[in-house]
């Protein structure tokens, strides 16, 4: 949500209506920190619990807690810091918010170039709103995904799907990128 379109200062809004929900529900809502304080690998995240019955939110919390701990341990205390760091300072705050409009943009310019290519050499993708990842159609994934690696193009198979990561390619590498792709997987 951080990056889509037009940045990141309304990207919460969308769960407003989530605020309506009735009193027996609790709605749990995963956040990847990392991925908005571009810390890759540093596993900071949240898990944010939404209610209006404090005695389910505590069940809720109790059992996640339970969960998480036996599933993740505990994160690398360099994620916790790198978040206490940046909003101990409102400047570097600030500082962190530019640098973020910055890669928004630079997403955004991939993610342009990328699905006009793909329309005009139509290539199947879904539909983009924002972020990282763009994911191509493809009718044998397994298939395509050892060609296009034999090819120097790296992407990850998913059911009858490519995810390709924009985040990770150089705006000069996406240049192209669609038409190599439909010439591979064909």
């Amino acid at each position: 949500l951080d990056f889509k379109e037009g940045g990141f200062e309304n990207s919460r809004d969308i769960f407003l209506p989530l605020l309506k929900a009735k009193e027996h529900i609790v709605i749990s809502i995963c956040y990847s920190g990392s991925k908005s304080f571009s810390s890759y690998g540093l596993r900071l995240g949240a898990l944010i619990i939404l209610g209006k019955n404090e005695e389910l939110i505590n069940k809720t919390i109790d059992e996640q807690k339970i969960y998480a701990r036996s599933s993740w341990s505990n994160p690398p205390s360099v994620g916790l810091n790198l978040f206490n760091y940046l909003m101990s300072d409102e400047s570097l705050y600030s500082n962190y918010v530019n640098s973020l409009k910055q890669q928004i943009k630079v997403l955004e310019q991939r993610a342009s170039i990328f699905i006009s290519e793909a329309r005009n050499c139509d290539l199947k993708i879904l539909p983009y709103k924002a972020g990282f990842f763009i994911t191509v159609l493809s009718k044998n994934s397994e298939n395509d995904y050892e060609e296009l690696i034999k090819n120097g193009i790296w992407v990850v198979p998913i059911n009858n799907a490519l995810r390709i990561s924009i985040a990770g390619i150089s705006t000069s590498k996406v240049i192209g990128l669609a038409k190599k792709i439909k010439d591979i997987i064909l």
